[in-house]
């Protein structure tokens, strides 16, 4: 009786043993790493890259694969929706697209300006997507982007990823854009790729490369403008997501130039409310050395609350008119509303339907609060013209 007991009881344990009942061979699947959707005509075309498993890791190391070849293969196809393209694209494929570790989303221009919402849906409802993946923006076509070289990486989508997450405290993910999307107060912002040429190299030939060039701010779902250099780090500065930022600065009477690198930055929105006004105080807090002088200027403790000064107004000259730019456009990437929402909720409620005509003509006070730490390694300048002298 014991033995046929402890039979039964085999019996029951090993039909709740079925195994990887819903496994997927990895011969079966093909890993999406990165994507790009652009607008053609009435319709999408969804473009997908893949790393290729057998030219991975190849002597040398780098993207150099077994064979010589890429590392990576990207194909396309156009549909209705982005569902609709993804199903036209799999009847092309031998695997199954696998979405779970793409990492990087590529929206095209002209696509963003149409509205970006109805294209993040998808990346949200499918249990495969990650949350984590970043989102990120293309000046004209994202399959040219795509499809660039990436001399430093494997993959493309593998350099955008690590350009992007370096050009921010906290990158852009789906996660960020839809709380951008679904939140009144803030709108989305996320930095933009062009597909340009790289100087002549040493066999006199250009490739097509992929250049970070700045940030794309968006009204609502719909991109509104594109702002790059100095309006494009004055952004980042309002917004708080500088990261390793520089400046340079002309020293009194002197046209060269002497380069501050931040160590350490830091930003506050402070609404000031004072009946039916609103007032916006931007403080700005950081912690720089001298990088490099250029100049004749001594950068010694003496001379180094000047050059504190010169280096605030530039910095404070760079944001106002990065603001001034956003304020234009009637978009709201730091997120005004989201801090007068904070520090008062009622008032808010009363002034949300007429928010983006009060934003707009809204008086911005910007506050720079600049601690030079030292001037670096040696305290003369290394650089003198012709009869100059060390001031």
């Amino acid at each position: 009786m014991k033995r046929f007991g402890r039979a039964v009881i085999c019996s029951l344990v090993c039909l709740c043993l079925t195994g990887c009942w819903d496994r997927r061979e990895v011969n079966d699947i093909a890993i999406v790493s990165a994507m790009a959707v652009d607008k053609a005509g009435d319709k999408i075309r969804l473009a997908i890259q893949f790393p290729l498993a057998g030219q991975l890791g190849g002597p040398g190391g780098g993207g150099g694969g077994t064979s010589g070849g890429k590392s990576w293969y990207v194909d396309s196809a156009i549909g209705v929706t982005m569902k609709d393209a993804s199903d036209r694209l799999q009847k092309s494929l031998s695997r199954q697209q696998y979405y779970a570790h793409r990492r990087v989303i590529i929206l095209g221009e002209a696509l963003a300006r149409d509205g970006i919402a109805p294209h993040v849906d998808i990346t949200l409802r499918s249990s495969q997507n990650r949350m984590t993946s970043l989102l990120v923006l293309a000046k004209g076509s994202a399959v040219d982007v795509l499809n660039a070289d990436a001399s430093l990486e494997q993959q493309p989508g593998e350099m955008i990823r690590e350009l992007t997450i370096n050009s921010m405290k906290n990158p852009r993910t789906i996660k960020h854009v839809m709380e951008g999307l679904l939140n009144d107060g803030v709108d989305v912002s996320t930095p933009y790729y062009i597909s340009d040429k790289t100087d002549i190299g040493a066999k006199g030939e250009k490739k097509q490369r992929i250049t970070l060039e700045g940030m794309a701010v968006f009204r609502d779902d719909k991109l509104v403008g594109l702002l790059k250099g100095e309006q494009a780090q004055g952004l980042l500065w309002a917004m708080n997501q500088v990261r390793r930022p520089s400046l340079s600065v002309a020293p009194p009477d002197s046209k060269r130039l002497i380069t501050i690198q931040f160590t350490e930055t830091s930003g506050q929105l402070k609404p000031e409310i004072k009946g039916d006004s609103i007032r916006m105080r931007v403080i700005l807090r950081a912690i720089g050395h001298v990088f490099e002088n250029q100049s004749s200027y001594n950068a010694n403790l003496d001379n180094m609350a000047v050059l504190t000064g010169l280096v605030g107004e530039k910095l404070k000259g760079e944001v106002e008119d990065s603001i001034r730019t956003v304020q234009g456009y009637g978009s709201d990437p730091c997120g005004f509303g989201d801090a007068i929402f904070r520090k008062d909720p009622s008032l808010w409620k009363k002034i949300k339907s007429d928010w983006r005509q009060i934003y707009s003509n809204m008086e911005v006070e910007v506050e720079t609060h600049i601690n030079m730490e030292h001037s670096g390694v040696i305290l003369e300048p290394a650089t003198r013209g012709e009869g100059e002298t060390i001031k």
